[in-house]
């Protein structure tokens, strides 16, 4: 199914400009996205054909069918709710049908104290990706290396370590033999072969993330006692596994990252405070206004009136430790607000399922 095909089916019935367009906050260059629901006759339905949401290529442009979009909406989804709330200047179509399912007179009905959680979740998770994208940033692309498991393997020296690349060379370690140290969790007993003789595995196979074992014969631990410095040919060593796992997950994310920013916006971030993502951090507090207006006011607005406000987030001229904090503040006063409303806790399942009934049957 494509929205094409929607199109020539007749089952749209909701149309939008959504994103920055209906907020406000869209500047020179900005994508337009579109989004819509469709309702699937009811014939289609029973026949087992139901699709419960069409994108493009690009997810520029999606359309919810009316089963999905009314599950989101009632569920307290920001997202959907911003199709509710449309702007009349976004609104693109909407037919008959739309507008006696949701009569704008009632849409405050799907105003709730559940959303909340919804709203400043939202709120938080750009938060996340704007310290997420943090150290990307302001890391030096050309120092970024992949690192290999000695590089997180440490000879144990009493009560010190040191790296084992330090101590041994990569020839060494290359025909040295390993095994494990009972009862000691990530604790090993490297055994370098000198002399050459014994044909040992290595430390670690190529292409993977755990430490190589190798049988130890026991002419090799009878020449090992015959030796004057044995330290040199039997030592512990300790592998931290998790700190390579976590190395090889940032490294990972990282190069995605560098694979798919969008340049334009790496740009922008580059040119004011730099540590966040400033697109991230103005939809956060994007969010929150909207949360504000819904527990005081009972208030729908999708459209900021603080646009100037949002456009100085996004153009990085607002300090990351300042807006953190204004960020603490609106979600302390958002709660408040939440919490001495006359909102209703939620939107019964019933009158959800009562108005979804009434959709079908009328399709």
């Amino acid at each position: 199914m494509t929205v094409e095909t929607l199109r020539e089916k007749g089952w749209i019935v909701y149309e939008c400009i959504a994103g920055s367009h209906a907020y406000g906050t869209n500047i020179e260059g900005s994508d337009t996205d579109i989004r819509g629901v469709f309702i699937i006759p009811t014939d289609e339905l029973l026949a087992g054909r139901y699709i419960e949401q069409v994108n493009d290529k690009t997810n520029d442009v999606t359309f919810y069918e009316i089963g999905r979009f009314l599950s989101l909406l009632c569920g307290g989804n920001p997202n959907i709710l911003d199709i509710l709330g449309t702007p009349e200047d976004c609104i693109i179509y909407e037919s008959e049908k739309w507008k006696e399912y949701f009569p704008k007179h009632l849409r405050h009905q799907y105003l709730t104290k559940k959303l909340k959680n919804s709203f400043v979740g939202y709120a938080h998770t750009q938060i996340k990706k704007a310290k997420g994208l943090k150290k990307k940033i302001n890391w030096d692309h050309k120092k970024v290396v992949r690192k290999d498991i000695l590089d997180f393997c440490y000879i144990l020296n009493g009560p010190g370590s040191r790296p084992i690349k330090k101590v041994f060379s990569s020839e060494l370690l290359n025909t040295a033999g390993v095994t494990k140290v009972n009862n000691a969790k990530g604790v090993y007993c490297l055994h370098v072969d000198p002399w050459g003789e014994f044909n040992f595995r290595g430390v670690v196979k190529e292409n993977s993330n755990q430490i190589r074992l190798s049988s130890i014969p026991k002419e090799f631990i009878e020449r090992h006692h015959s030796v004057d410095e044995p330290i040199t040919a039997i030592t512990n060593f300790h592998y931290n596994e998790d700190g390579y796992s976590s190395h090889c997950k940032d490294y990972r994310e990282y190069t995605e990252w560098l694979e798919k920013r969008n340049p334009q916006r790496y740009a922008d971030n580059l040119k004011g405070e730099q540590g966040y993502d400033h697109k991230n951090m103005m939809h956060c507090m994007r969010l929150l206004m909207t949360a504000k207006d819904i527990a005081k006011k009972k208030e729908l607005v999708i459209r900021r009136p603080e646009r100037e406000y949002l456009l100085s987030i996004r153009n990085g001229e607002m300090k990351y430790d300042e807006l953190l904090e204004n960020a603490d503040n609106l979600v302390d006063e958002i709660a408040e607000a939440f919490e001495n409303s006359q909102l209703s806790d939620s939107i019964s399942k019933e009158f959800q399922q009562n108005l979804l009934l009434k959709i079908r049957k009328n399709g």
